[in-house]
Parts: structure tokens; sequence; C-alpha cells
């Protein structure tokens, strides 16, 4: 695949408290990628990376289903406000 791709694996909301004593939500998803294919003579790796990314809103993991493949589209502050489907799972079995 050339276009970017990711692996939705998991997400978690919640609020926790900032140190002015807020109250703030928050909203991330876990994704894995596949990592680079750049090489040099003291660089090589091959397989996915972990990611946690911000998100908007729960909203935005909503239809998607654990091991799904997914297309994400990020606002100005890098968090995904969108995630689209591509229609394909992979198995997170063993």
């Amino acid at each position: 695949m050339d276009e970017k791709y990711y692996i939705y694996v998991g997400c978690a909301e919640g609020q926790f408290q900032t140190e002015k004593n807020e109250t703030r939500a928050y909203a991330n998803m876990y994704v894995l990628t596949p990592v680079s294919n750049y090489e040099s003579d003291d660089y090589r790796a091959k397989g996915f990376k972990a990611e946690k990314l911000s998100c908007i809103s729960a909203a935005v993991w909503q239809d998607l289903t654990l091991g799904e493949l997914c297309t994400l589209y990020f606002d100005d502050k890098k968090r995904v406000m969108l995630a689209t489907s591509k229609g394909e799972m992979i198995s997170l079995e063993p």
C-alpha cells in the first residue's frame, strides 16, 4: 500500500486534573503503523510501530472495529478529527 494507513488497536477516554486544578477531557486512540523502509549502514527496521494519538472526541473511533485498517485525518493541532475504514481487517489473534 502506497497510501499511509493505520491499524486501530484500542482507545481510551476520560478526564484528568491540570496543574491549575481544571478538569479536562481526553480521548486517545492506539494504532499500529508500518515502520519506515529507510535503511542506512547503521539502521534498519521492519514491522510495525505503536502510536498513541490524541483525538478531538471519542466519536472518532465510534464506527471502527479492533484490527480495522483506517485512514486518519488530523486538525491543525495534530489531533485525529476523523477516522474512516478502509474496509479491511488485520487479525490480531496469535
